[in-house]
């Protein structure tokens, strides 16, 4: 900027030369260049280039841009801030700030981005800062991990007569008998507080803490019958591994009982009469409270 360009042309018709002539110019206005790219604390960990952000947490951005060429009235008085790419899902969409003291500001709490079959999902975003000409800049990757349940299984801790619990060769529970069980759970997501220590208990929508897991145990019933519920609503809460999708861990014991008119009972209920027959098949509900207030999500 301030650099006179001149140009010097002499006409010729191919035999003879004219008289020279001289044009010149002074550069007045560059593309402004986006210098650098920084992602305040709020993200949960940064790998390989990626910054990884929980449901629920704050994300801020600052786009630091250079422009040498600020006068007033040269056509670039006002930078704008050009988004290739996808931003994440926000609760209640980005706030993107004007172009003052060197940069742009973006700003937002992370929403489920509403993919059931992924925990994690990737955005690569990309900045350009523009007056009359635009100019490129290296992306931003970020990633955004919604809870989900990965794994579920019951352990046989004592009771049982016989069997390892697959479909082919079911737990025995003999007449008379009160058998002891324990649900473990893995799954992804949630924000926690200082690792490994539970997550943030704000309450949701009047209900329990988001760091609390429920579980329902339920027998299948064919035809117009309702399912029996055996357990109602246990709780266990989540204790979580240190990693960048924040995988959680949680398990909680049960017992049945078997009664001689061939139903089993639980905590909350039995399965039925005996019409039903010798063989249970059972189920769980697993659920836990989400943002906003009076959101649950359900997985059985």
């Amino acid at each position: 900027v301030g650099d006179t360009i001149t140009v010097i042309a002499t006409p010729s018709d191919g035999q003879t030369y004219g008289e020279a002539q001289y044009a010149e110019t002074t550069v007045a206005n560059t593309p402004p260049v986006v210098t650098s790219i920084l992602v305040e604390e709020g993200y949960q960990a940064f790998e390989d280039g990626i910054y990884y952000f929980l449901v629920g947490q704050r994300a801020a951005i600052h786009v630091l841009v250079s422009d040498d060429d600020m006068d007033v009235n040269q056509g670039n008085d006002e930078l704008r801030l050009q988004i290739g790419g996808e931003l994440p899902p926000a609760v209640d969409g980005w706030y993107i700030s004007e172009y003052r003291d060197g940069e742009f500001f973006l700003e937002a709490t992370l929403a489920d981005h509403g993919d059931p079959y992924e925990a994690t999902k990737y955005y690569t975003i990309s900045f350009c800062a523009v007056d009359r000409f635009d100019e490129g800049d290296p992306p931003l990757h970020v990633a955004v991990t919604a809870p989900r349940l990965r794994m579920a299984w019951v352990d046989a801790l004592g009771g049982i007569a016989g069997g390892s619990g697959a479909s082919g060769d079911p737990w025995i529970i003999t007449s008379g008998t009160t058998a002891t069980f324990q649900l473990t759970l893995f799954g992804v997501g949630f924000t926690p507080g200082v690792l490994p220590h539970p997550a943030p208990v704000p309450l949701v929508g009047g209900g329990p803490a988001i760091q609390t897991v429920f579980y329902s145990l339920y027998d299948y019933d064919w035809g117009p019958n309702p399912d029996d519920l055996l357990i109602e609503d246990a709780t266990t809460t989540i204790r979580f591994f240190a990693t960048a999708s924040v995988d959680w861990k949680a398990d909680g014991t049960f017992t049945l009982t078997a009664n001689a008119d061939r139903t089993i009972s639980g905590s909350h209920g039995h399965t039925g009469a005996s019409w039903e027959g010798d063989r249970k098949e059972l189920y769980f509900s697993i659920w836990w409270w989400l943002a906003p207030p009076g959101n649950f999500e359900e997985v059985s």
